[in-house]
């Protein structure tokens, strides 16, 4: 039976015509990519560690971190062109870390709005900040639009805070 699975994924792939869809990771990384990715990287890195120690101290609300790919930023959020991300989620509110131009990350958030029924309608996106970065000596710096520095830990814990404020 697994074996009927595997074979029938399989066929699925081979069944996607060849050149119908971009490669992914087929052109070479830039040094503004790589810039990039290990701004990104180091924010998802501190942000899985928020996560799991919010996690472990809670005693109810629950945390999610998830990369979200290139793919699904355009797909489904309709921010095209962007190099990929992650999201920090809870019950009630989303925050979702992007690249806008090369080097700036923007954070936006969105809440559930409280309805009569119980119910709850996503809020309008909001722009919770703008993290300018670039590399210095082999070290990623950060910057708000003022030019002051930023610390990543510092920007995590209020994103943190946003996502799972009532």
């Amino acid at each position: 039976m697994a074996q009927d699975f595997e074979n029938e994924i399989r066929e699925i792939a081979r069944g996607v015509p060849e050149g119908k869809y971009p490669s992914a990771g087929a052109a070479p990384l830039t040094d503004i990519d790589k810039g990039f990715l290990a701004a990104i990287e180091e924010f998802y890195v501190l942000s899985r560690r928020a996560v799991t120690i919010f996690n472990d101290a809670s005693p109810g609300m629950r945390l999610s971190l998830q990369r979200l790919t290139p793919d699904f930023l355009d797909l489904f959020l309709s921010i095209p062109g962007r190099r990929g991300g992650f999201s920090i989620s809870s019950p009630s509110r989303i925050v979702i870390l992007f690249d806008e131009d090369p080097d700036v990350l923007t954070v936006i958030g969105k809440r559930r709005k409280a309805a009569k029924g119980g119910e709850g309608k996503l809020s309008s996106a909001i722009q919770l900040i703008k993290v300018n970065f670039k590399m210095e000596n082999n070290e990623v710096v950060y910057r708000d639009n003022a030019g002051g520095a930023l610390d990543p830990e510092s920007l995590v814990t209020l994103f943190i805070k946003w996502v799972s404020a009532a």
